[in-house]
């Protein structure tokens, strides 16, 4: 069986969690626009998540950032978040407790980061090193590297301990 570093699992984790922040989320009428255009751009980045996911995320992330309140009052419309730039490209910087909300919604919507991570590798990872990853990576611990990547890019270059021991064994 072929060995894969663990570096390249976790850089796929990392592409994941900056492709859904670049995604652009509920409350009455403005609300439902931002939750309907971010849902619209997400079902397009072939997202390993069904529709009801996407829903249920694209509710909860725009709620993670501050509401439809906060992107109108940083001049985003709803139509800018089905584009390619991603919410800190359009003036948006998300603070600790946005990112941490973000990466709650996914435990909330019923949406594994673990498949995520799983699903964005493909069909490289050898089915025995998917079962160990699957048993062994703890959700908790790529939601918060997840957080941490959302507010600081530059530490997606240093994945704790908690996320590349469990990784590590498996290969």
């Amino acid at each position: 069986m072929r060995r894969l570093p663990a570096r390249p699992v976790l850089a796929t984790l990392v592409l994941g969690a900056l492709a859904v922040a670049a995604c652009g989320g509920d409350d009455d009428g403005a609300a439902n626009e931002y939750s309907e255009a971010m849902a619209a751009s997400m079902a397009e980045e072939d997202l390993p998540f069904d529709q009801q996911q996407i829903d249920c995320l694209s509710v909860e992330f725009v709620d993670a950032i501050g509401g439809p309140e906060r992107l109108e009052e940083a001049g985003i419309e709803p139509d800018d978040l089905s584009g390619e730039q991603g919410l800190a490209e359009l003036g948006l910087d998300l603070g600790e407790e946005e990112a941490q909300g973000l990466a709650a919604s996914f435990s909330s919507c019923d949406v594994s980061l673990v498949e995520l991570v799983l699903d964005e590798a493909g069909d490289q990872v050898p089915e025995g090193v998917r079962d160990c990853v699957e048993q062994n990576l703890d959700e908790d611990a790529l939601a918060e590297f997840f957080a941490i990547v959302l507010v600081d890019e530059s530490q997606s270059e240093e994945p704790p301990p908690a996320l590349l021991e469990p990784i590590a064994a498996c290969f």
